[in-house]
């Protein structure tokens, strides 16, 4: 009976020890993780996401992928500042982003930009009086963002200063296709001098040219005066050989 009575102590015990602990346990569960606290991390969460988002489009932006944003074109003509008569220069006309502007050589250029909404297909045409050019337009050409180029042959007519420029029709359907934007670039000066070497040459070859052509016609007649001055003395020298005076013997 005694053993019993101890039995029922020792659970008596335990139910007032759990019956204390499980408050304490809840109160440190509630102060260390607030229900409050807890509805605030979806929230976090979402604003985090958003920020991700935004900078993925920034990124796209900077490589000129359309996110809503345009980058323009630049076009750049370049020339010669000096052609000499008798040579040929050269026109390059680019057009590309302005991140990939090529470097300029020793002439000079001008830089112009264009819409990059208005297409990716141009007709480049120049205008360059006082020249022969060896192409009076490139009908189509597709703009990439790293630049597209052509190239016009310039031949200068005659001495002076004349200048150069460019017209540019954006299309947007391939083939240069419906209604273009035009946009004219800023004009070059390009003088055109007379090579004194050449002209000097060509001068000395016209010379000898001209003597050349009249010693010809000087020589083909010394000769004919002397094959006949030759066939003269022949005749006379048979005559007087053999008596022969050319008229028939009277009957």
């Amino acid at each position: 009976m005694f053993k019993n009575f101890i039995w029922v102590w020792v659970f008596f015990a335990l139910v007032v020890l759990s019956a204390c602990g499980s408050p304490k346990e809840s109160k440190s569960i509630e102060g260390e993780y607030p229900q409050e606290n807890v509805s605030e991390v979806p929230t976090d969460i979402e604003k985090n996401e958003g920020g991700d988002e935004g900078y993925e489009k920034s990124n796209d932006s900077t490589l000129g992928i359309s996110d809503g944003r345009a980058e323009d074109y630049l076009v750049q003509i370049e020339a010669p500042d000096t052609i000499k008569i008798g040579q040929t220069g050269e026109l390059s006309v680019w057009i590309g982003f302005e991140d990939f502007q090529p470097a300029v050589g020793s002439g000079s250029f001008s830089t112009e930009t264009l819409p990059a909404e208005a297409g990716n297909y141009a007709k480049i045409i120049p205008k360059a009086p006082g020249f022969e050019l060896d192409r009076d337009e490139y009908k189509c050409m597709k703009i990439f963002p790293k630049g597209s180029s052509v190239v016009f042959n310039l031949k200068p007519k005659e001495q002076g200063t004349y200048p150069i420029s460019v017209i540019v029709e954006v299309y947007s359907e391939n083939g240069c296709l419906g209604t273009p934007i035009p946009r004219a670039s800023r004009g070059l000066n390009i003088v055109v001098v007379v090579d004194k070497e050449r002209e000097s040459q060509e001068r000395k070859d016209s010379l000898w040219s001209i003597f050349w052509d009249k010693f010809n016609v000087f020589f083909g007649s010394l000769l004919v005066v002397i094959f006949g001055f030759i066939i003269y003395m022949i005749n006379k020298f048979l005559k007087k050989k053999t008596g022969y005076n050319g008229r028939e013997p009277d009957n």
